[in-house]
């Protein structure tokens, strides 16, 4: 199992709210906002960057037979569909 940086923040609310902490609670959502708020202005600064360069052009995105299932989910076999829809059927 892989945890994205974001588990501790959200344990820590989870914690909170448990045990009725509002420091906690208030602490670990401001590192959520905070860290996602880095991360997307890093992110969006490195792809204006890379398009500058011409790393990355427009037409990189016509084509993607690898990916193209997860835009359009009926674009591939039947079996990436079923693999798809198994996650929401279990309980």
């Amino acid at each position: 199992m892989v945890l994205g940086p974001e588990f501790g923040p959200v344990a820590a609310f989870c914690f909170g709210v448990l045990r009725r902490r509002p420091a906690l609670m208030g602490s670990a959502v401001r590192a959520l906002v905070v860290g996602f708020a880095v991360a997307i202005a890093v992110t969006t600064v490195c792809a204006g960057v890379s398009r500058l360069l011409g790393w990355i052009t427009p037409t990189m995105l016509d084509n993607r037979p690898m990916t193209e299932f997860i835009a359009h989910p009926t674009a591939g076999p039947s079996s990436w569909r079923s693999w798809q829809a198994s996650p929401g059927s279990c309980r």
